[in-house]
């Protein structure tokens, strides 16, 4: 099997470095009816690792999407590890109503087992670099016609890696005004406050309900930086008319870049 860069924000992925017992058994919430996104971002995977008890895994509302046909399993990825982290990797085990473990096809699991590794599923975070004491959102997605079973419940198990060189950016003025349809947009401004450049910045929004649940999560990446850096002391403006969920009562937002070669 030879995979290669499908988009310049997808790269070839190998999946998690977890433990296998590890992670917490959730029941989906009453299945709801939001848009489809499905980003599932993948980068390398997380070798020389950090304590993934000082990881903590904040799960939002799963739930089975009965319009597009997803299962949705969205949370964050608090680090209280004292340092700055990157690849926090989600593993994601699915589990039928008997609690037998069922597999799934998708990019990532056909990848893992190319490369002769027991096939999983697995998620990123949305932010690529993650500070002490914040969090990083994710939002694992899969059609259900890719799950060999009926889902039920399901584990999730972190890991990342140490950051060393992070670019430091803001997301500053933060706004969210609503559309004629009542959906909630976000603009703002991503500030380089580091001494290196911030390349591809984008804001990372997570999208929550009014009981404060993470149910989706996107991102708004201003087209003249794709690729390109934020030089240091500089900002730039980006914008996002709809987040494209229903029952968005609050949005939260944070600056990121890709990692620099």
């Amino acid at each position: 099997m030879k995979i290669g860069y499908a988009t310049a924000a997808a790269i070839l992925v190998v999946g998690c470095n977890v433990d296998r017992d590890g992670g917490t058994n959730v029941r989906p919430e009453p299945r709801e009816r939001p848009t489809v996104q499905q980003k599932t971002a993948a980068r390398p995977p997380a070798r020389s690792g950090v304590d993934p008890s000082r990881l903590v895994l904040v799960e939002g509302r799963a739930r089975l999407d009965v319009e597009t046909g997803f299962l949705k399993i969205p949370g964050e990825i608090r680090n209280d590890t004292g340092q700055w982290i990157t690849s926090a990797c989600v593993a994601v085990r699915l589990f039928d109503a008997a609690g037998k473990e069922i597999s799934t096809s998708s990019i990532a699991t056909a990848v893992s087992e190319d490369l002769g590794r027991e096939p999983g599923e697995f998620v990123y975070a949305d932010r690529t670099f993650i500070p002490p004491g914040e969090v990083g959102v994710f939002m694992f997605m899969r059609d259900v016609k890719k799950i060999h079973g009926t889902y039920a419940s399901h584990k999730l198990s972190v890991t990342a890696r140490p950051a060393e060189g992070a670019p430091v950016v803001a997301l500053r003025g933060l706004a969210t005004p609503k559309d004629g349809d009542g959906q909630l947009g976000a603009r703002g401004h991503i500030d380089n406050t580091g001494a290196i450049g911030c390349r591809s910045p984008k804001a990372v929004l997570g999208l929550y309900a009014a009981d404060g649940k993470l149910i989706a999560t996107t991102t708004a990446q201003p087209d003249e930086t794709f690729q390109k850096m934020l030089a240091p002391r500089k900002s730039i403006a980006f914008a996002i008319a709809s987040v494209g969920e229903p029952g968005v009562a609050n949005v939260k937002a944070w600056a990121d870049c890709e990692p620099v070669d």
